[in-house]
């Protein structure tokens, strides 16, 4: 039998000027945290007029976090760039151990398993391949078809280990981890400056610059569902990177967004009922969606009540 995990800090980062469908992601992402893992303490730093929007709209993601945290972010038109320079500064905002999660995460399996091994002494950060490369090599070839022209044109690249994806960190309190935070941020600032806001890049050549030991992590902490929908039938972690979907209202991710939007909350009892059926996670038009959902759901529902 897995032993139960002690608690881990979990942490989000949002930046809104309105309740928008970011803020519905955090909050339906947080939702499907806290009913798998309720004793995890959920952190969600923003800055101070997010919170003031949050609080006037009486958002439900403040009731559903353990701590909204506020963090003074250097004013800017753009609402990604605000996201990314508070992620780049996590490991100074943060004390001990946190596990970080992009807003576009659900967490659907109990994750006691890597939890358990925080306190082993021998890894700084645990991180899945981008687009689940199996190797260096492999890697290789996911960097050469996303980020190359970009890597290519500030001299980057990547550690030898891989290639990682940003949206889903596990991330130790040590000098290692510490010095990586501050060479992400200062890549990403040179790259920012231009006008490059994506910030995986930057995070890729400070991995190569540090000297962080990785843990390089199972894809199922971090099932990428672009890949296909065998990505999401062990996964821990389903990353379905909302700015990459295609057919907008046909799966039940937009459906549930799209019930928060209408200003409607979903309570852990909810989302049970939602895994426990796997009619449910259809909606109209979902025969053209690009993954299956309906093996989405059994996943979902194997894990958490089988």
């Amino acid at each position: 039998m897995l032993k139960k995990s002690p608690p881990i800090n979990v942490c989000y980062v949002l930046a809104c000027d309105t309740p928008n469908e970011h803020t519905a992601m955090a909050y339906l992402s947080v939702r499907f945290f806290k009913t798998v893992h309720p004793d995890w303490p959920v952190h969600c730093l923003m800055a101070p007029e997010t919170l003031r929007v949050l609080s006037k709209a009486k958002h439900p993601l403040l009731d559903a976090v353990d701590a909204a945290v506020e963090i003074d972010v250097p004013f800017s038109d753009s609402l990604a760039w605000r996201n990314r320079w508070v992620r780049t500064k996590l490991r100074e905002l943060l004390p001990a151990d946190f596990l970080y999660l992009d807003n576009d995460t659900l967490c659907v399996r109990p994750m006691d398993e890597l939890a358990n091994c925080l306190g082993d002494a021998d890894w700084d950060i645990g991180l899945v391949r981008d687009w689940h490369a199996r190797s260096s090599k492999e890697s290789r070839k996911v960097l050469a078809n996303a980020h190359w022209d970009e890597i290519r044109d500030w001299g980057w690249g990547m550690h030898p280990l891989g290639y990682f994806n940003s949206g889903v960190a596990w991330v130790r309190d040590t000098p290692e981890v510490h010095d990586l935070y501050e060479a992400w941020f200062k890549n990403w600032s040179l790259s920012s400056a231009t006008g490059t806001i994506r910030d995986q890049p930057a995070f890729n050549q400070a991995l190569a610059e540090s000297n962080c030991r990785i843990k390089v992590l199972d894809y199922r902490f971090n099932g990428m569902l672009q890949k296909g929908p065998e990505w999401a039938r062990r996964a821990y972690i389903i990353h379905y990177f909302k700015s990459m979907s295609a057919n907008a209202g046909s799966t039940i991710i937009d459906t549930l967004l799209a019930k928060v939007l209408r200003g409607e909350t979903l309570d852990p009892s909810e989302v049970k009922t939602i895994l426990e059926d796997p009619d449910r996670w259809f909606a109209p038009g979902s025969d053209t969606v690009s993954f299956s959902l309906r093996s989405l759901a059994r996943t979902i529902k194997g894990r958490l009540f089988g």
